[in-house]
């Protein structure tokens, strides 16, 4: 009797299981309809970010993809709500540092979001830093350390601040027009430490820890008198030393340090790279030890 009740519990869960799992041709289609949701998306909005956004969205309005008409439910949604937008379009040559010319379509008004609640297409007037967001999709260079500026007219004597393109201008502020050359130059102090900055937040912490736990490791052992070979002594000490460097070198500012050059922060990112999982499991060795000593205690 026990055996025929667990054979129809499985028999009930298997059936269950077939109702949720899609069928082949469901995937099939559901595939091709995100593909052509996807490629919908990436027409109406300029940004990518703002499509993966958009479609981010829109699934989690339609339901789970085991829903049986969860791409179709999606591809509807997307053409009530996504209309083409009647704009100008600017065609730029954007000439880089190692003279190679990336030209971009802009257009002078873009849809950024959508307002699910009724409120239809957001638009939203192209400026100078949406071109750069643009170009750091194309480029990969971090919009914030880029730096735009147009040659003046031949003859034509202005200020070399006022070429360059400010962030808050829109296209008809910046006097941009179809074909004309932009000249993106990165901003490397501020992209330097920007990176430093990135080490700082993922390196930090770690190393601090570890350190403090190497420490207190020694401390330890120096009042227990346990015999430590001086060569190893030698090899702990120079580790630490090497940490105090790294912590010194994090801890510099831009307001107080000049900047080095990237390839010295790929040599600290290197070293630091190798002794992250050592540190990691000095800290967390430590941590143990102290939670167990603590819960000795009376």
């Amino acid at each position: 009797m026990q055996s025929t009740i667990c054979c129809l519990h499985h028999t009930h869960s298997a059936k269950r299981e077939a109702l949720q799992e899609p069928r082949p041709d469901s995937r099939a289609r559901q595939g091709e309809c995100e593909y052509a949701a996807d490629s919908m998306a990436t027409m109406v909005f300029w940004r990518k970010c703002d499509a993966k956004e958009w479609l981010s969205k829109v699934r989690s309005l339609v339901g789970p993809p085991q829903a049986a008409d969860y791409a179709r439910a999606m591809l509807v949604k997307m053409q009530a709500l996504l209309q083409p937008i009647q704009q100008d379009i600017v065609t730029l040559n954007v000439t880089k540092l190692d003279g190679t010319t990336v030209v971009i379509s802009v257009p002078s008004v873009f849809y950024q979001y959508v307002d699910t609640q009724g409120g239809g297409l957001q638009t939203c007037m192209t400026t100078v830093r949406d071109i750069k967001a643009k170009l750091e999709e194309v480029c990969g260079i971090e919009a914030v350390s880029q730096m735009l500026y147009v040659h003046p007219a031949e003859g034509e004597r202005v200020d070399e601040q006022s070429l360059y393109l400010q962030d808050d201008d829109s296209l008809s502020e910046c006097n941009l027009v179809t074909g004309q050359t932009v000249n993106l130059t990165i901003d490397t102090r501020h992209a330097y430490w920007r990176r430093h900055a990135a080490l700082v937040r993922k390196y930090h912490g770690p190393l601090v820890e570890g350190y403090t736990a190497i420490k207190k490791a020694m401390i330890c052992a120096q009042r227990r008198n346990v015999p430590v070979a001086s060569a190893s002594r030698s090899k702990v000490e120079r580790f630490l030393m090497c940490c105090r460097k790294a912590v010194a070198f994090l801890s510099q500012r831009s307001a107080t340090h000049k900047p080095l050059t990237m390839s010295a922060l790929d040599r600290v990112e290197v070293d630091l790279r190798k002794k992250l999982p050592m540190l990691q499991a000095i800290a967390k060795s430590h941590r143990i030890r102290h939670t167990y000593d603590n819960t000795r205690m009376p």
